[in-house]
C-alpha cells in the first residue's frame, strides 16, 4: 500500500491531473476514476486527460475532461493540451506507457510531482527497448534527486523488481493498489439452486486467462455433482474469442454470457465463487463470494493459474501481490473444496476487511500523504538536465521513419477496432434476428399443428357424415 508520509489533513489539497489512455473500465481506470472521485468530494479539483470511452461521463461528474486521442497520433496537439492543464500546482498522475514516456521530463519541468503509476504485470524491460529503457532510467534517477518524482506499481513484488531495475530507492516505488468505493454491505445469501462460478471482466484478449482458469473449476464442480454453471460478465472487442473457447471447451451449454457489468459488486453478488485477480478481487469478497485468485504468469496450462482460496489468514500476502500470486500445482478440485469450506463467519470478516484497508478514501489520503510530502524545491541543474534527454528519449522512442510507422499502425488498430465494434453489434442484431425467427417459427407451428388437428377433426367429421348417409 502506499506508504504514509506526513499528513495531508494540514496541508490544501493540491491539483490532481490524471493522464490515461481511453476512459474504460480497465483497473487503472477504475482505481484513477476513484482517486478522482474521492479528490472532488473533498473540494480538489482535478483534471482527467485521455480518449473517450464508457467512463466519460462519471470522470466528467467529478472535474474537467480533456479528450485525446489515444494512441497518440497528433503528438503536438496532444502535448498543447497536456501542458495546457499543468501548474506548477499540479500534482501529475499518469498511467505509465509508451506513449507518454518522452512527455516525462516535459511534464516534470512543470508540475509539482510527477507519479508514474504501472499496473501491468512484468517490468518495462520486457516490453522496451534497450536504448530506450537507458534514457528512461537516467530520467528517474534525476526526477528521484530533484524529490520530484513518485512511482507506483500494481502490487509490492512488481515495486520491488521496478525499484531494482531502475535503480530507485524503495521509498521512491511503492504499489498503489486497487480500492473500491462501495462499502455498503448487504446480508449474505447463498444460491439454493445451481452452483454459480462467476467472473468478471472487460472482455479483451489478455483476459481470456480468467476464463481459461474458470472452466477448471467448473469442470470440477461437475464431476463432483453439482448443478454448476460459469457466468461470465462483461463486453469487450474479444467477446467472439471468449465464446469460442467456452464451446470449445465442451461445456458451452454451461457457460453464460451476463453482458456488460456497471456495478461490479452487484454483479458478483450473483455468484458464489468468484474465480479472479487485482480490483475484482476486492469487489467480489464486498459481495460477499468466496474467491479464487488467478495468476497472470505465462504458462500453457491454464489450471496452474489456480493458486488459492482468500482467507481470513491469508489475506494480507495475497492482498500485496494484487491477488494475482504465482502459478500453483494445487488443483481445481482442491481449490473447489477449499471455497466451499469458507463459512459466513469467514465472508463476514473478509467483508470487513475490505471496508477497513481497501475503501477508496483510504486510498486518496494514503496518496495525498505520499506526495504531499515530497519536495517541491526545484533544482535547476536537475531541470537542465532532464530537458537534455528529451530529444533522446523522443528519438529513441519515435524516430521519423518509427514514428510515419507507428501512425499508420495506431490508425490501423483504430480502424480495425472500430470494425470489430461494428461487428460485434452485427453479430449481435443477428443474434436478436435469429431469436426472434425461431419465435416466429415455433408460434407458426403451433398454428401448424392446430390447423392439421382441426384438419383431421374435419375429415372425422366427413366421414362420419358420409357413414350414415349409407
Amino acid at each position: 500500500m502506499l506508504s504514509q508520509i506526513g499528513n495531508s489533513s494540514k496541508a490544501p489539497l493540491p491539483r490532481l491531473v490524471l493522464m490515461t489512455g481511453a476512459l474504460v473500465r480497465g483497473g487503472m481506470e477504475m482505481q484513477f476514476l476513484d482517486l478522482a472521485r474521492e479528490h472532488h468530494q473533498n473540494g480538489g479539483e482535478v483534471v482527467t486527460i485521455g480518449a473517450n470511452g464508457p467512463l466519460l461521463k462519471s470522470f466528467m461528474t467529478f472535474g474537467k475532461t480533456v479528450l485525446t486521442d489515444f494512441p497518440i497520433i497528433d503528438r503536438k496537439s496532444f502535448v498543447d493540451a497536456v501542458v495546457g492543464e499543468i501548474r506548477n500546482d499540479t500534482v501529475c498522475i499518469i498511467a505509465l506507457q509508451s506513449d507518454y514516456f518522452s512527455l516525462i521530463p516535459l511534464l516534470a519541468k512543470i508540475c509539482r510531482v510527477l507519479v508514474c503509476a504501472h499496473n501491468r504485470s512484468g517490468t518495462f524491460e520486457q516490453w522496451l527497448p534497450a536504448k530506450s529503457l537507458t534514457q528512461l532510467t537516467k530520467i528517474f534517477q534525476a526526477l528521484e534527486n530533484d524529490g520530484r518524482l513518485a512511482l507506483s506499481a500494481s502490487s509490492r513484488t512488481n515495486a520491488d523488481a521496478h525499484a531494482k531495475l531502475f535503480g530507485l530507492k524503495d521509498s521512491t516505488v511503492k504499489a498503489w493498489y486497487p480500492s473500491v468505493c462501495t462499502t455498503d454491505l448487504e446480508p449474505l445469501k447463498e444460491h439454493e439452486n445451481d452452483l454459480k462460478i462467476g467472473i468478471i471482466a472487460r472482455l479483451s484478449p489478455e483476459k481470456l486467462l480468467l476464463l481459461q482458469a474458470a472452466v477448471h473449476v467448473l469442470r470440477a464442480a461437475l464431476a463432483s455433482g453439482d448443478k454448476a454453471k460459469l457466468l461470465v460478465a462483461g463486453e469487450g472487442i474479444a467477446r467472439a474469442e471468449f465464446e469460442e473457447w467456452a464451446n470449445a471447451s465442451g461445456l458451452g451449454d454451461n457457460i453464460e454470457f451476463l453482458g456488460e457489468s456497471t456495478d461490479p459488486v452487484s454483479t458478483c453478488r450473483r455468484f458464489d465463487i468468484a474465480v479472479v485477480n487485482g480490483r475484482v478481487a476486492l469487489e467480489a469478497l464486498l459481495a460477499g463470494c468466496r474467491v479464487i485468485t488467478v495468476s497472470v504468469d505465462e504458462t500453457a496450462d491454464h489450471e496452474l493459474r489456480l493458486h488459492s482460496v482468500v482467507t481470513c489468514e491469508n489475506i494480507e500476502i495475497l492482498a500485496e501481490d494484487n491477488f494475482a500470486p504465482t502459478l500453483n500445482k494445487y488443483g481445481a478440485e482442491n481449490l473447489l473444496k477449499d471455497a466451499k469450506s469458507i463459512s459466513d463467519f469467514d465472508r463476514a470478516q473478509l467483508q470487513k476487511w475490505v471496508v477497513e484497508k481497501r475503501s477508496a478514501g483510504i486510498s486518496h489520503k494514503l496518496c495525498l500523504d505520499r506526495v504531499i510530502d515530497i519536495s517541491i524545491e526545484r533544482s535547476a541543474s536537475a531541470t537542465e538536465y532532464l530537458l537534455e534527454y528529451y530529444f533522446a528519449i523522443y528519438d529513441s522512442l519515435f524516430t521519423i521513419d518509427q514514428s510515419e510507422q507507428l501512425r499508420n499502425e495506431r490508425a490501423l488498430r483504430t480502424e480495425v477496432s472500430l470494425e470489430m465494434e461494428k461487428a460485434q453489434n452485427w453479430i449481435s442484431e443477428q443474434r436478436d434476428a435469429i431469436q426472434w425467427l425461431a419465435e416466429q417459427r415455433d408460434n407458426w407451428e403451433k398454428v401448424a399443428i392446430d390447423c392439421n388437428d382441426q384438419l383431421e377433426s374435419l375429415r372425422s367429421i366427413i366421414s362420419d357424415s358420409e357413414k350414415s348417409e349409407c
